[in-house]
């Protein structure tokens, strides 16, 4: 069903940090001798949640894969549904736009999203692993 997360940032998610920089660089330039002020990360998120960079993240994002990877088409659309409501929050919750405000790459960013994902479309790791009591 999904694809096992790596610590490689994906293209896409690269792109959208691009892309969101390029904002912020243009809407701080000064003009004459007044320096227009950076965007507050409320409005650079919403900004980026209506960008074709977002949506083309959102799935690597979540780990879903590609569509080839699903039974048909309408279940891709619902796990894509899903994603799409999940990764802004988790974009925010994670600090990701206030990182963009103030010039920070988006590695840390994209480890504490993977971290936040629900476990079940997480490897399985030894760390996950229950404990048995000892007796």
């Amino acid at each position: 069903m999904s694809k096992l997360f790596t610590t490689e940032v994906p293209e896409s998610f690269l792109q959208l940090h691009r892309c969101l920089c390029s904002m912020v660089g243009r809407q701080t330039a000064q003009v004459k001798k007044l320096r227009i002020l950076p965007p507050t990360a409320a409005q650079l998120a919403r900004a980026a949640e209506n960008r074709p960079e977002f949506l083309r993240a959102v799935p690597d994002l979540f780990g879903l894969g590609t569509p080839k990877e699903y039974s048909s088409r309408k279940v891709w659309e619902d796990h894509l549904a899903f994603a799409r409501k999940v990764v802004p929050e988790l974009l925010q919750r994670t600090g990701y736009y206030h990182g963009v405000v103030n010039g920070k790459g988006p590695d840390p960013y994209y480890k504490a999203i993977v971290g936040r994902i629900a476990p079940a479309n997480r490897p399985l790791t030894m760390a996950c692993t229950p404990k048995t009591p000892s007796k």
